[in-house]
């Protein structure tokens, strides 16, 4: 199967301190790549993962910019760009 995940673009994923839905994204994302599914990870570029990693931002920019509509929009684009390529 063909998954597509996408993380918040503002913490790194795993997060190097507190980010429960970056923690969630993280495991499920690492579990289901470790199941033989074809998984792709929306996250920052500084992100781990054992999914394919896409993403608009090299560097997550941190709390500061919780909720940025800007970044939001331009991570969210990107994730959206070609939906066909997922199952799910």
């Amino acid at each position: 199967m063909r998954i597509a995940q996408v993380a918040p673009p503002w913490l790194a994923v795993p997060p190097k301190g507190y980010g429960g839905i970056e923690w969630v994204v993280s495991l499920l994302s690492d579990g289901l790549a470790g199941a033989g599914h074809d998984v792709t990870l929306f996250a920052t570029g500084d992100s781990t993962t054992r999914a394919n990693l896409e993403f608009a931002f090299e560097k997550a920019p941190g709390a500061p910019f919780i909720n940025s509509a800007s970044h939001d929009t331009v991570h969210t684009l990107l994730a959206f760009r070609d939906r066909s390529r997922f199952d799910a």
